[in-house]
């Protein structure tokens, strides 16, 4: 009974999109259609991918935080999705990703610009746990 009903419900659909397409006058138009279709698609997909983007990026400044969660996944540590900042450097236990979460969080959700003093300690954690290898 169900599919019975389903199939002639696309039934009535399939017939009332071909009454559409006979009332085209070439086949120029239906072309036309399907491009500017497609070209409507592509648009939110763009505009869906660009506001994730603009999601995940980090405040200016603040770069380094990706660069050393990049390091660490290439060593196989990964941040799980749900583990904040803090939760993965205690996870992790070495001192540089501990300093440099401390700075990031400072800046992040402090709501300051790092200073000098900050961005030089910023390199020395970077190099040296580029170096722990």
């Amino acid at each position: 009974r169900l599919a019975r009903s389903v199939e002639t419900g696309m039934g009535r659909v399939r017939q009332s999109f071909l009454k559409s397409l006979k009332g085209l006058k070439t086949e120029g138009t239906l072309v036309a259609g399907i491009l500017v279709s497609a070209l409507i698609i592509l648009l939110l997909i763009f505009v869906v991918a660009a506001r994730r983007e603009r999601k995940n990026r980090l405040p200016e400044g603040l770069w380094f935080y990706r660069e050393m969660v990049r390091i660490l996944a290439k060593r196989g540590l990964e941040r799980l999705p749900q583990e904040t900042p803090a939760e993965f450097a205690t996870r992790v236990g070495m001192p540089e990703v501990k300093g440099l979460t401390e700075i990031f969080q400072r800046a992040r959700y402090g709501g300051k610009r790092l200073t000098q003093d900050e961005l030089k300690r910023v390199e020395k954690l970077l190099d040296s746990l580029r170096k722990r290898g």
